[in-house]
């Protein structure tokens, strides 16, 4: 033999371990004449299918193995040691499928990450069709040698090879490394374990391979791979104290350089090269790990299970009956196509218009021929049953979303809630005979429910077939330019590293998606990137990209028609949820579809704002609204652009804008305003308002266009616009026309098939009378240039039923509405959600409802309306109160005294940290004792209190609390309020920042009238700035730097703050470069050199208006006055209730055994109850 094969080898899906993707290993392999390489990953088979395409792609040959984490046994666990398999067979390859998902079964936490582990009897049941090899110094039996356990080593080699036999290999490889004991690996000296090794192969007649165990392709890549892993580790380069590869040795290397080494030490060095031939002869070609060697039809769908449904019989009923009356049923047909059939039949007389039967029959062939054409019946079946599931469970669904609301089998199914007839949604635009990839269904539901639903799908197919679908993050630009700033310290320590890493990655447009179009794209990241001080920028770019870390797909699941850890890797989280490893597109590309089971808040905003109906007296409204019913309240809410909290419709200030430019009267309306409020079609938004208000005309090519163009006003706005032309201009039908659609996304990358589709556009226009030139002019001047702001008309309209619906509860059940979305912000862990907390509460203020503090006795876990005029503050707006202190609470209340709840409650649940929260925020007012009392000794009453109950259970206690010792201010009370509950609720702005407010200072909500927009006025005017006309506090502050090249401030830093008036107004407040250095300048000199920009800072100052889309803002000019964030009462340290017991000291029993483990409890008591110390 003269080659070669490297059988331990890593790929990028190595994660953070390896800079080698999977097609750069085969063709690395292929340059170094090798006809055969390994992937053997740690721990994972997830680079399976990117290896067997590279290998079909290469001529390699693939032999897909795993490196395997390995204990002796799982239940007694110990130390991980490393060992390979290699499939040689299809037989093999389930085995590995099943190691590695019975290895996850069995995983556990090692440095916040998954580590699945095997242990003998795994590697004992899963053996058959496997070749075992012995792994790195780390593995099986090289751990044991470098720790001088070489007896048990041989034992163990004894034990592999009565297990594996002739396809056990001893694994040598060819460097140096030596290594002391880390955090991160064992002490490694290869150079003893490959001398051991090859001894114990003699002793025990077991082959010797030589492997590379590659995880960089040449040695030129050493630097960038030590980075890597100094990123893996969350280490700096510089330190020891973290997974480090000594030696620039594991890269991919010829049989030459393998042999070389070897041949220093070794006579036998060609031998170790030819046994990596015997054992790659063992292998097969790897081609069964493509789903379809097992199952040639491709599709791993299962049949939906008809004969479980609870109307079985009746299906039957139907059945025999249909076949009687000889209609187009037959006996031969699929039950599963029989069923959807039956049930699109069972519900077509509820949803079809009464005298359009024909029109919508048509439409159900014509969709039922393209389902059962491709075999999608158990598809829409499946998904119809979960559906159905929630209707009949309580669970909130969404009406739909994306294209499926083209479908009528689907509206039939309650998969969505548009009738595609009425609203002119197209069915090729979700699916048609031309399509081969499979259909696409999105559902949203309740994120309070969706577990449930997935529970059910579980339950329904089984849990072996059902699995979610595994994301892959990858190191993004802005990613990897923090991961470098923190390997190199950047700036000289950790904590400037962040900051610096922060600023560079905020110089890198969002848009941008790879390190090397940062560097030729984003001058400010190219700038940096040419400082020698950040060099690295530059010169590891290539890591950009790299897969970084796994997560798992919420939503995303897949079911099988067979079990599907027969043909596909399974892995498991840190919370031991089950997913497949491959992301959407290669869990399609193996025959699984994935199912989107969504969460969207809203909906469970919805149902809340239902029961907050259902609570406040009053009768709510049908949950199946007539989305078609013209409900004046709400189209004047959406025109007036009243649209807080309205899904979609009050995201953003041009989104508003658009609402009051657009002036909805129907479905139809809103779903115009959410196409044109995408950031895509911000440049035709003004032309298509003018064109709409009839300022404008209508331009269209020909009269053919009217179709696709007339209801959009001649503007491309939907996707389903170029189908219409297509079909009425070239005499496609609407099939073929989907495929126009998709050539438009492709923005000329592919000018072949753009060039004969032009031609056979323009040769059916001509047989459509079109002509010849005209049908040019339309493909040149339309198709050409359709741009990326078409929107799915489908998903439009669905959507725009949500925004219907929360619009209607808003206009006609405002408090409830707005209080369900407040319940939703204060649970939300989104960056913007103290922002919306705010601007809701004054939106409930406005209502002239008084927001009052939390109370012991009437709050509930979220806030509550106690009547039109007032809204509590629930009891989990309070910091520091914990998950089972509320339920505790709620259980054991009312209490008349501070003594009374202690006593009442379980302390382990309600710490003190929770009582002195709410004592801080004015929940135990009713207590008749200040807040600065109770929070001051809490903790020491609490201790004593629980102490003396355990002892003297029944008796009185006889402490009390000290004399009254003051209150806190006005201002620090208000301060207090701000830190626990976000806002202060015992006085308004004037009592908490004493002498600061003028009363002539401007009204934030008195703005757009005294300066108006002024282009509504049809003339330009600048309002001069004027001292004093804004006075308020910041509620929120976000400094960026400009990204926008065409800027003039281009780089530069400018902030925007949201600030509130006395009189609960708010605006937002712009403050460019120029003044951004002069605020905090001046902010220094007014309110104390350590004062900063942050929310809390009262500031008098004078500013310019701005208008922008609809909304008038303030530009600031200068700062006049200032003071800083009221600040916390000086002292808070607790302080403790030293008064001895009244009563005559009971006499002590004597101990005569002490208990050790209770002895310092009972010494703590004794003290305690004495008043001598506190625990």
């Amino acid at each position: 033999m003269d080659n070669y094969v490297s059988l331990h080898n890593h790929t990028t899906y190595s994660l953070m371990d390896s800079l080698i993707r999977p097609l750069t290993l085969f063709e690395r392999a292929k340059e170094l004449g090798q006809p055969a390489i390994a992937v053997t990953d740690h721990s994972t088979l997830a680079g399976a299918w990117d290896s067997l395409k590279a290998s079909q792609k290469t001529g390699v040959k693939l032999i897909m193995g795993c490196e395997f984490n390995f204990v002796d046994n799982l239940e007694n666990g110990g130390k991980i040691r490393h060992i390979i398999l290699l499939a040689k067979n299809y037989e093999g390859y389930k085995n590995l499928l099943l190691a590695s998902k019975l290895a996850n079964d069995n995983y556990v936490i090692g440095f916040n990450k998954v580590v699945p582990r095997i242990d003998w009897k795994i590697l004992e049941d899963c053996s058959e069709g496997l070749i075992c090899t012995t792994a790195c110094s780390g593995g099986i039996l090289g751990q044991l040698i470098n720790t001088r356990r070489k007896d048990e080593a041989k034992k163990q080699a004894i034990r592999l090879k009565r297990i594996f036999g002739d396809s056990l290999a001893f694994e040598i490889q060819p460097h140096a490394m030596k290594r002391n004991a880390s955090p991160y690996n064992d002490y490694d000296d290869q150079m003893m374990v490959n001398k051991t090794l090859i001894d114990f192969a003699d002793e025990l007649d077991v082959k010797v391979i030589a492997t590379t165990d590659a995880h960089y392709v040449t040695k030129n890549d050493w630097e960038m791979h030590d980075t890597l892993l100094a990123i893996g580790s969350g280490a700096p380069i510089r330190t020891r104290a973290r997974l480090r590869y000594v030696v620039n040795d594991f890269y991919m290397k010829s049989r030459d350089q393998v042999a070389e080494f070897f041949s220093r030490h070794y006579s036998r060095a060609e031998e170790f090269c030819d046994n990596t031939m015997f054992f790659a002869d063992l292998c097969e070609d790897s081609k069964w790990i493509d789903p379809k060697e097992s199952n040639p039809s491709g599709k791993e769908l299962p049949v939906f299970p008809v004969n479980a449904q609870s109307d079985y019989h009746i299906f039957r009923q139907w059945f025999n009956k249909a076949l009687e009356n000889k209609s187009s049923i037959n006996s031969s047909m699929p039950e599963d196509v029989l069923y959807l059939r039956y049930w699109c039949e069972k519900e077509f007389d509820n949803k079809v218009p009464e005298g359009k039967e024909d029109q919508y029959r048509a439409r159900l062939d014509e969709e039922l021929d393209v389902i059962e054409y491709h075999g999608f019946s158990s598809y829409m079946l499946i998904v119809g049953d979960y559906i159905q599931f929630c209707n009949k469970n309580d669970i909130p669904v969404g009406p739909g979303r994306g294209s499926v609301g083209g479908s009528l089998i689907a509206y039939l199914l309650d998969i969505h809630k548009a009738d595609p007839i009425k609203y002119d949604l197209i069915f090729a635009r979700f699916h048609n005979k031309f399509k081969t990839s499979f259909p696409d269904i999105d559902s949203d539901f309740a994120p309070s429910g969706r577990a449930r639903v997935q529970q059910y799908i579980t339950d329904k197919y089984g849990a072996a077939y059902v699995a979610h679908v595994s994301n892959v993050n990858t190191m993004t630009p802005k990613v990897y330019a923090r991961d470098i700033a923190r390997a190199y310290q950047f700036g000289g320590d950790r904590k400037t590293a962040v900051e610096v890493g922060t600023n560079i990655a905020d110089s890198i447009p969002s848009e941008i998606k790879s390190v090397h179009k940062a560097l030729e794209k984003a001058p400010l990241f190219a700038e940096y990137a040419n400082n020698s001080k950040y060099a690295q920028l530059k010169t590891f770019a290539d890591l950009g990209g790299i897969e970084k870390v796994w997560s798992t797909h919420a939503g995303g699941i897949v079911i099988g028609k067979r079990p599907l850890v027969e043909f596909v890797p399974v892995r498991r989280d840190k919370e031991g949820n089950v997913a497949i490893e491959y992301e959407k597109n290669r869990a399609e590309d193996n025959g699984l579809v994935k199912f989107d089971t969504l969460g969207l808040e809203t909906l469970d905003i919805i149902d809340d704002t239902y029961k907050l109906i259902e609570m406040s007296g009053k009768v709510p409204p049908s949950k199946d609204l007539d989305y078609d019913l013209y409900d004046e309240k709400t189209y004047k809410l959406i025109s007036d652009g009243d649209t807080l909290c309205v899904f979609q419709l009050g995201t953003s200030a041009g989104t508003i804008d658009l609402c009051r430019r657009v002036q909805p009267k129907c479905i139809e309306d809103i779903s115009i305003i959410n196409s044109l409020a995408r950031p895509s079609a911000r440049d035709i938004r003004s032309d298509f308002i003018t064109t709409k208000d009839g300022k404008k005309d209508v331009e269209l090519l020909h009269p053919a266009l009217e179709r696709a163009f007339g209801p959009t006003l001649g503007f491309g706005l939907y996707e389903e616009c170029l189908m219409y032309l297509a079909q009425d201009i070239a005499g496609w039908s609407l099939h073929e026309a989907d495929n126009l659609r998709k050539l438009t996304k492709e923005k000329g990358k592919n000018p072949k098939k753009v060039a004969k589709w032009k031609s056979d556009f323009v040769e059916g226009s001509i047989k459509m009378g079109i002509g010849n030139e005209m049908g040019t002019k339309i493909w040149e001047e339309v198709v050409d240039k359709f741009q990326g702001y078409g929107f799915n008309h489908s998903h439009a309209i669905l959507y725009s039923f949500i925004s219907y619906h929360t619009a209607y509860l808003k206009a006609n059940f405002p408090l409830e509405f707005l209080v369900a979305n407040l319940m939703s912000e204060v649970n939300s862990n989104a960056k913007v959600a103290s922002d919306n907390i705010g601007r809701i509460k004054a939106e409930i203020r406005r209502m002239g409802v008084k927001i009052s503090p939390p109370n012991i006795n009437v709050s509930e876990k979220a806030y509550k309306i106690s009547d039109n005029n007032t809204l509590i503050t629930g009891l989990n707006q309070l910091k520091y109160i914990g998950k089972d202190a509320i339920p505790e609470i709620l259980e054991h209340r009312p209490f008349n005294s501070l003594e009374d709840m202690l006593s009442k409650v379980d302390g382990r649940k309600l710490r003190v940290t929770s009582v002195q929260a709410m004592a801080a925020s004015g929940c135990l007012d009713h207590f008749d004792m200040t807040r600065k009392q109770m929070f001051l000794y809490a903790s020491d009453y609490k201790k004593k209190l629980q102490v003396w109950n355990k002892k003297r259970p029944g008796e009185s206690f006889p402490y009390s609390w000290p004399d009254d010792i003051g209150e806190w201010t006005m201002s620090e009370r208000y301060a207090m309020e701000m830190y626990y509950i976000g806002e202060g609720l015992i006085c308004g702005m004037r009592e908490a920042y004493p002498g600061f407010f003028d009363n002539w200072a401007v009204k934030f909500s008195d703005l757009a009238e005294m300066f108006p927009d002024p282009k509504k006025l049809g003339k330009k005017y600048f309002i001069p700035s004027s001292d004093g006309i804004v006075e308020g506090v910041i509620k929120t502050y976000f400094e960026f730097k400009v990204k926008k090249e065409s800027s003039k401030i281009f780089g530069q830093t400018m902030a925007k703050v949201d600030i509130a008036d006395p009189y609960g107004g708010t605006t937002s407040m712009t403050i460019f470069p120029s003044s951004l250095e002069l605020f905090n300048e001046r902010l220094r000199i007014l309110a104390g050199k350590k004062t900063q920009l942050e929310p809390g800072v009262a500031v008098h100052c004078s500013s310019s208006i701005n208008w922008y889309e609809g909304e008038v803002s303030l530009i600031f000019e200068d700062l006049m006055r200032a003071v800083p964030v009221p600040p916390l009462p000086a002292d808070l340290k607790p302080r403790k209730v030293s008064m001895r017991i009244s009563t005559p000291k009971k006499a002590r029993e004597k101990i005569d055994k002490i208990d050790p483990s209770k002895f310092l409890e009972q010494v703590e008591d004794e003290l305690i109850e004495e008043g001598h110390s506190e625990l």
